[in-house]
């Protein structure tokens, strides 16, 4: 009787009815290896989500620090002047709570620049440990974090420099167009320069995730960086688009839902930020292996990807057949007197094995000539085998497994080797 497992073993383990381990449940693409990460490794990406936390913290307080600061100046102020309150009057108040919400916003984005270079230097380790898990190595935390770090920090420091300048530019800008609007002096070329200042704005801070991704996966120089980034965010526009909001969809849903910014909260502080660098990483890795990977020396093509293979070892893909009658040939009718089976007896040994499989050979043989010299005699009607044009098996798996789903050769070699182990026992014994 087997002995039954206990809590810890099966969350460690697994249970013994799971088929994890399977070959034929490994991920096959990326898709099925993102689910499959989250999945398996979920503890460690809420490690990882800490440590994201821990990297956009500064930047997370100043958020907060400019929402509390607008709110209360915005309550304080006597928006309402002398209706009623007893207010004095006070000029320009409009104009004074617009500027003060200006410079408040000034002076978010300016100290935004050094809490995106701290952001950027923790997020080093991260990115690598993230690219190790898409590529399903082994992960030690606090080894690859400093790792990463080592080899990759002087890059995203400049990356989280230039996404912070690029930031503070795009707010000068809309400081100017906000203070000309307010003026009355708006027109439709300043109208034009704010949507494209947000539309750079969106365009650099792509080009960024794709330099995080590009700067842990290959060796390159900054300038590299910036033009390989650009190209990859021009060339695959609409899909870099998709997969962003895609990843950061519980922020729009806030958005939408204000009522259900407590939940977005509580799963971004557990698993938000990680699960969306992950499927960040999933989906550059994927652009790797479709544009890069084949063009550069050296470079492995679809890693941590399960490659489904045939019984010589070869890669295929599972795909439908389709069965097409190409001739029809009667099959021998069997009768009892005919059926010469040898029983296997209660301790059977490998020499009755053989014996098996040489009597299911001889039927084979005897069948099939007896359907070539009966093929066209119209006396006989009965079953007919319908022969299908593309009769060729796909198999999932190694040679191994190959032999438990029906190959014969295997089975014959496998029996070979038995009865030639058989003749090496024999020999020894009568040396002794």
């Amino acid at each position: 009787m087997a002995k039954k497992q206990g809590l810890i073993e099966r969350l460690i383990v697994g249970s013994d009815k799971s088929e994890g381990y399977a070959r034929s449940t490994l991920p096959s693409n990326r898709w099925e290896l993102f689910w499959d990460i989250l999945k398996g490794r979920f503890w460690k990406l809420v490690l990882i989500n800490l440590m994201i936390v821990v990297a956009l913290l500064p930047m997370l307080l100043l958020i907060l620090m400019l929402t509390m600061n607008k709110s209360v100046y915005g309550s304080l102020l006597p928006y309402g002047q002398t209706l009623g309150s007893g207010y004095p009057f006070t000029p320009g108040l409009d104009y004074r709570g617009f500027m003060y919400s200006l410079q408040l916003n000034f002076d978010f984005f300016t100290y935004l620049i050094p809490a995106l270079v701290f952001a950027g230097l923790l997020l080093t380790g991260v990115m690598y440990i993230l690219r190790n898990m898409v590529w399903t190595e082994g992960i030690f935390l606090s080894n690859d974090f400093f790792k990463g770090f080592k080899d990759n920090w002087l890059n995203f420091l400049f990356i989280g420099l230039m996404e912070g300048v690029v930031l503070w530019l795009t707010n000068v800008t809309q400081r100017y167009v906000s203070v000309i609007n307010y003026a009355g002096e708006g027109n439709w070329l300043i109208t034009a320069s704010s949507v494209v200042s947000y539309i750079i704005a969106g365009y650099f801070t792509i080009m960024c995730f794709h330099m995080m991704s590009l700067n842990v996966t290959y060796k390159l120089n900054l300038w590299q960086l910036i033009r390989n980034s650009f190209i990859l965010t021009l060339g695959l526009l609409p899909q870099n688009i998709f997969f962003i909001v895609l990843c950061f969809a519980p922020v729009l849903i806030w958005l939408l839902i204000p009522s259900l910014g407590a939940i977005v909260i509580l799963v971004y502080l557990l698993i938000g930020f990680s699960g969306a660098l992950l499927g960040w990483t999933t989906y550059t890795q994927w652009v790797f292996d479709k544009f890069i990977n084949d063009k550069v020396e050296g470079a492995k093509i679809n890693r941590g990807i399960y490659e489904k293979v045939d019984a010589q070892g070869n890669p295929v893909q599972k795909k439908v057949r389709e069965s097409k009658i190409v001739r029809r040939r009667p099959l021998k009718p069997v009768t009892d007197e005919e059926v010469t089976i040898t029983e296997l007896p209660t301790t059977f040994t490998r020499a009755d094995l053989q014996r098996l499989a040489e009597e299911k050979q001889r039927m084979s043989e005897e069948a099939e000539r007896w359907s070539i010299e009966h093929e066209g005699d119209p006396d006989i009607i009965g079953d007919y085998e319908i022969l299908a044009e593309d009769d060729e098996s796909y198999y999932e798996g190694s040679q191994d497994a190959m032999a438990l789903d029906g190959d014969e050769e295997a089975v014959q070699r496998e029996l070979d080797r038995m009865a030639e182990e058989d003749k090496q026992k024999k020999s020894k014994k009568k040396k002794k």
